[in-house]
């Protein structure tokens, strides 16, 4: 894959249609309204996107994230670091540009017949019953 290629406003459309109208505080905008005044800034929204895919950089706005280290298991020792993960909290627009470039690589990855045949793992319509019906 030598390039990510421009996506249309149909596209972005979809994505973000689709998408949960949860928002961050790194929002400018909550996303429930966003979505209500799409038609507006769509062709903005996709405009940047493009730019970021063709550049191969996001713009450093869409870089930062509230990390927020939550507990791994219920009982686990609070006072040891080890105890925690880390959960990013990105804005909506960086997830957009994440959930566009996962789709763009694993349709490369398909087409090109990357993937094993019998990866289950990050594959739509593959679970783990997939797998077990595979063995």
């Amino acid at each position: 894959m030598d390039v990510f290629h421009p996506v249309t406003e149909a596209e972005v459309r979809r994505v973000i249609m689709e998408s949960p109208s949860k928002s961050s505080s790194l929002d400018p905008i909550p996303t429930f309204l966003l979505k209500e005044v799409l038609n507006d800034l769509l062709p903005y929204i996709t405009a940047l996107i493009n730019a970021s895919l063709v550049q191969g950089w996001l713009p450093t706005a869409q870089k930062q994230a509230i990390v927020t280290p939550i507990l791994k298991k219920p009982g686990m020792d609070t006072a040891d670091m080890a105890s925690y993960r880390p959960v990013s909290d990105l804005s909506f627009l960086s997830k957009t540009i994440e959930r566009i470039v996962a789709k763009q690589l694993n349709d490369y990855l398909v087409s090109a017949s990357l993937l094993p045949p019998l990866q289950s793992a990050y594959r739509r319509y593959h679970s783990t019953e997939t797998a077990l019906l595979y063995v």
